[in-house]
């Protein structure tokens, strides 16, 4: 027996079958209707055994991730980027025509897969050199030809720490080449995939044929993530130019959107905004320098309220200057009232019962970003929650520059009940705590409590 063998049976558990289901669980629902299936006539094979295969990935915990693309936007490089060191074959022509699966494995392995009733063939090496020299003869266009050999697909075990927690990362055709059957073979297999990674670049930037595949992708993967690579020599500005712009492409022509992620504008996922507006407000206008505009409040608040009837908005932070407080009374009658968007004042009030008083009575905004390191006590924090209580007023309990990965912030945020925590993006320790410790409240707290949303009116 090979190490392949070995590390398959280990991982494969129990064999499928329908004689033994497992009703009580998605595993043996699953094993069940891939046996019916086998018992019906063998058109239904092929189904059975991606049923099969889905039951495998799932009692192992395998995530597929492909890496999705046109020829040439460094799909392998990446790869490689991730595994640590060169293992997949790159050129400088196009290249991959065949899927590569890479699994978690304790040595430098791989299997061939063909697409007859052939035995897999096998390779154990000490290297990644060598590795990469047996795949270049199954997985290129030099080494097998419009696929001449009749490969399905390649497998390679590898010791990635990445790999170990249950990621299986795909390498696949680049798309929009000479070679028409490498984009066959990537769409032809893509449902066998959890996820995709797909990625572009800057210059060239996204292409009509791009724009084309990811509309059949769309159909295809259940979750969608870009990747804009080779943009390490382009300037800020230029950055920004080439984001903005493949934004744009994604969302008017290739249509995708939330909803081609699963989910529903507005209900399931929202867009919160914090312009930090101080930022950008020079000589009495709001100075949009990419544009070479210079705009009064009223405008800046037409521009949001344009943006408002367009995308899921719920939620504006700092959308004027921390002084411009006539501003923000006409910025908060029109998109709080009219439109019920959340009017979040930070700067202009920066936790300060005497300001948040103010902007009460002014009718300045509608909620307040709470920083408890910012008015310096639990104290003086709860008293400008209790403010904005009274006025029946939102809050957002907000982390700050120099934090720390104390977590006290996730229990105050649960304990005041204002229903939102600003604490960043999912990543970097001193924010990940805070996450953590959140759904630690809630695996304590259970049925105990109810969690609904409190935006757009429904406070």
């Amino acid at each position: 027996m090979d190490l392949l063998d070995e590390v398959q049976q280990e991982d494969a558990g129990e064999p499928l079958s329908a004689a033994s289901p497992e009703p009580s669980n998605l595993p043996g629902q699953l094993s069940t209707a891939s046996g019916r299936l086998q018992g019906l006539d063998d058109s239904f094979g092929h189904l059975a055994g991606q049923l099969g295969e889905l039951r495998e990935r799932l009692v192992q915990g395998r995530f597929h991730l492909a890496v999705l693309g046109q020829f040439k936007r460094g799909k392998s490089t990446l790869l490689n980027a991730l595994l640590g060191e060169v293992v997949l074959p790159t050129a400088v022509v196009p290249l991959t025509a065949i899927p590569t699966f890479i699994r978690p494995g304790d040595t430098l392995a791989a299997r061939v897969h063909f697409l007859d009733q052939r035995e897999p063939q096998d390779a154990e090496v000490q290297t990644s050199g060598q590795l990469g020299e047996f795949l270049a003869g199954f997985v290129t266009e030099t080494g097998n030809p419009k696929n001449t050999l009749g490969v399905a697909q390649v497998e390679v075990l590898h010791p990635a720490a990445l790999l170990g927690k249950g990621v299986v990362l795909i390498d696949t055709p680049g798309i929009g080449s000479t070679f028409q059957h490498n984009t066959e073979a990537t769409l032809n297999f893509l449902p066998q995939c959890d996820a995709a990674l797909f990625l572009v670049s800057a210059d060239p930037p996204i292409t009509e044929v791009e724009v084309e595949f990811l509309r059949q992708v769309k159909s295809k993967v259940s979750r969608l993530f870009f990747i804009l690579n080779k943009v390490d020599y382009l300037s800020d500005e230029d950055r920004q130019a080439a984001l903005e712009f493949l934004h744009t492409v994604l969302t008017e022509q290739a249509g995708v959107s939330i909803e081609a992620a699963g989910y529903k504008p507005g209900k399931d996922v929202a867009i919160a905004l914090d312009p930090a507006a101080s930022s950008f407000y020079e000589d009495g206008a709001y100075n949009l320098s990419k544009s070479g505009q210079g705009r009064t409040n009223t405008e800046m608040t037409a521009l949001y309220r344009e943006w408002v009837t367009k995308y899921p908005i719920v939620s504006i932070e700092d959308g004027l200057a921390e002084n411009d407080w006539a501003g923000f009374v006409e910025h908060t009658a029109t998109l709080g009232l009219i439109d019920k968007v959340q009017i979040v004042g930070d700067d202009i009030f920066v936790t300060n019962t005497q300001f948040i008083a103010r902007g009460i009575q002014e009718g300045a905004a509608n909620a307040v970003l709470i920083k408890l390191n910012q008015i310096g006590t639990v104290t003086a924090t709860i008293k400008a929650i209790d403010l904005c209580r009274q006025a029946g007023w939102g809050f957002v309990i907000s982390h700050r520059s120099g934090e720390t990965e104390d977590a006290f912030m996730a229990d105050f945020a649960v304990a005041m009940g204002g229903g939102q925590i600003k604490t960043g993006s999912a990543c970097r320790s001193e924010r990940i705590a805070k996450y953590n410790r959140l759904l630690e409240i809630e695996q304590d707290l259970g049925l105990q409590v109810s969690f609904g949303h409190c935006l757009r009116g429904n406070a």
